[in-house]
């Protein structure tokens, strides 16, 4: 049995999935646009699917865009201090538009992480962001675009255990939208919670290391164990 399982690939036949949920690429698909926080403005999973794709499909000729931007929410919400009260954090609703300029045929999109802005659950909070991200997603397909959305990467519950839970139900919720209103949900938040990690994910964490999360995008643990494996 192969150690690793790709199951994160581009078109003609060959789908994307995660657990049990394949989601085929057209093969019209030429523009593939990431949209999120720090955790994608990083660059580090973008840039392992970018690498992956023209390595192993490199007759397919799709141009991948980086349009991550740090401390971004989908909620529209920010704290007081958000960086020392100089700003808030900034707000897909303002540039939502300007990205859809460019045309993209597919969106990743990847939000929750900042939406609850780090405090405990709050039912106000919870509704701007579904709020938001059925927002989201209306516009880009309205716009003529697919998305697929992903859940927030899991937040170090021995760092902050209430904050921990608020991303659990944000990602259940999303999770949910796959059954309730057929929306495309890649799910890394449960890939990353499937095992007791003796370590913990980031040093701060937010910033996901880049091996850890590149496999859970591509439905793996930290051994290299798709779950189908298992």
């Amino acid at each position: 049995m192969q150690r690793f399982c790709l199951i994160a690939t581009i078109f003609l036949g060959i789908q994307i999935q995660c657990y049990t949920q394949p989601y085929a690429i057209p093969g019209n698909v030429k523009r593939i646009v990431f949209i999120g926080n720090s955790i994608t403005y990083a660059g580090y999973y973008t840039s392992c699917i970018d690498a992956y794709l023209r390595l192993q499909y490199p007759e397919k000729h799709v141009e991948i865009i980086n349009l991550g931007l740090p401390s971004e929410t989908v909620s529209g919400l920010s704290e007081s201090n958000h960086a020392g009260g100089k700003f808030p954090r900034p707000d897909l609703h303002e540039r939502l538009d300007r990205i859809l300029k460019i045309k993209p045929d597919l969106v990743f999109a990847c939000y929750g992480m900042n939406d609850g802005i780090y405090q405990p659950f709050d039912n106000d909070r919870f509704q701007k962001f579904c709020e938001g991200m059925s927002w989201m997603h209306e516009q880009v397909t309205q716009s003529g675009a697919s998305i697929i959305h992903i859940t927030s990467p899991i937040y170090d519950e021995r760092k902050g255990k209430a904050y921990a839970n608020v991303l659990d139900i944000y990602s259940d919720w999303l999770i949910s939208r796959r059954y309730t209103n057929n929306w495309n949900v890649i799910d890394i938040f449960s890939v990353q919670g499937n095992r007791a990690f003796e370590f913990s994910w980031s040093a701060n964490n937010l910033q996901v290391n880049i091996f850890l999360l590149t496999i859970s995008f591509f439905g793996h643990d930290s051994q290299g164990y798709s779950k189908q494996q298992r």
